[in-house]
């Protein structure tokens, strides 16, 4: 699986709240974009928690959603 993804910072900003990412799993594919509210440093570091909590976590149940 190849995945690509672009995103840029507001005004050149050296951190950026869009992030992205994917993960392959029993056959599915988990795809979790998130957008930290705001932007800068903070929005960066939310964006990139919750990415990372949801590749972490992508083989428990959430509810049947994808069943």
């Amino acid at each position: 699986m190849d995945v690509g993804i672009a995103k840029r910072a507001l005004d050149d900003d050296p951190y950026c709240g869009d992030e992205c990412g994917a993960r392959e799993s029993n056959g599915k594919i988990i795809l979790c974009i998130a957008d930290g509210l705001g932007h800068g440093e903070f929005a960066e570091r939310a964006a990139r928690a919750a990415v990372d909590y949801v590749l972490k976590h992508h083989s428990e149940p959430i509810g049947g959603w994808y069943d």
